[in-house]
């Protein structure tokens, strides 16, 4: 079933009634919804209160909450602890994997990333032959670094060469609209771990000290030119978004739908985020059975 992103922007108390989120904003306005309807609850302003039995609830449901700071910029990523019933064995395997593994891993996802982002500068009318050979050079462990170099190329082309982008997460719009999207991807992505019965904290490549999410950063390499793609449209409705370093609703809706974009995968459409379900639980498959050959990650249409 697909899962739907609640995004509270106005003051309220968020709290549980009969297995229902209850959104009380006035004393005479009080609204409810499905919590087992939802993948994520966005609080987009510092006058929410949020009570303990709902928490509990998120957590058994499988519900990420994604707290965004004064910038309207999620910060902070609340998720449950455990979501599989086979979570102490695949997380042993998981711990257990050895190198040549995560190296062939990191491999699949990389080569997946470029080719992926080919495909933008395609649909964009921009060079992107150049990425199609990156993606067949990359090595075990990418040790050659082709994901730095495709970047390069990459954000170079992504709005045109002679627009001078250069992707920095603080750095002049349409960055910020990046950031937004690639925050819903990384809270997305560690909640489809999780439920996959992996540790996000454990990663197959990233390993920086003090990111707790590493393996949530490796997993969405690949979905991160989706993100691209949906900013790269918002861009060509509205070109005055590259002044602006505010998010307004239009296109916080807009990236709100990320989740449910049509991606292709094994021959077939489906939305994003049952793709993202697809890819945690066949990394899953490879922990147990030792092997890459199971991962699977999506197409971008």
């Amino acid at each position: 079933m697909l899962k739907k992103s609640y995004y509270i922007e106005n003051p309220a108390s968020l709290s549980l009634a009969l297995d229902q989120l209850v959104i009380q904003q006035q004393p005479d306005r009080r609204e409810t919804r499905p919590l087992d309807d939802a993948g994520h609850i966005i609080i987009d302003n510092p006058q929410v209160t949020i009570t303990a039995p709902l928490l509990q609830a998120c957590a058994q449901n499988q519900v990420a909450i994604i707290v965004c700071d004064q910038k309207h910029l999620p910060c902070g990523i609340w998720l449950p602890l455990s979501g599989h019933t086979m979570t102490g064995g695949r997380s042993r395997a998981q711990l257990e994997s050895n190198k040549p593994l995560n190296k062939q891993l990191w491999q699949i996802t990389i080569k997946s990333k470029i080719e992926n982002q080919s495909r933008v500068l395609k649909k964009w009318s921009r060079p992107f032959a150049t990425l199609d050979k990156l993606a067949l050079s990359v090595r075990s462990a990418d040790t050659t670094n082709t994901e730095a170099t495709s970047a390069s190329y990459y954000w170079r082309h992504w709005m045109g060469e002679k627009s001078g982008f250069r992707r920095d997460p603080d750095g002049e719009p349409p960055n910020h609209l990046l950031n937004f999207a690639y925050a819903i991807l990384r809270s997305m992505t560690a909640r489809y771990l999780i439920g996959s019965g992996l540790w996000p904290i454990y990663g197959m490549h990233h390993c920086n000290t003090y990111n707790i999410l590493p393996l949530a950063d490796d997993v969405m390499e690949p979905y991160r030119p989706f993100a691209d793609q949906l900013i790269l449209e918002l861009l060509d409705t509205d070109p005055l978004l590259l002044e602006d370093f505010t998010i307004g609703k239009n296109e916080r809706n807009k990236i709100l739908t990320l989740p449910y974009l049509d991606v292709e995968m094994e021959g077939s459409r489906r939305p994003l985020q049952v793709a993202m379900q697809v890819t945690c639980a066949s990394l899953a498959k490879c922990y147990e059975e030792k092997t890459p050959i199971h991962l699977i990650y999506p197409t971008l249409i």
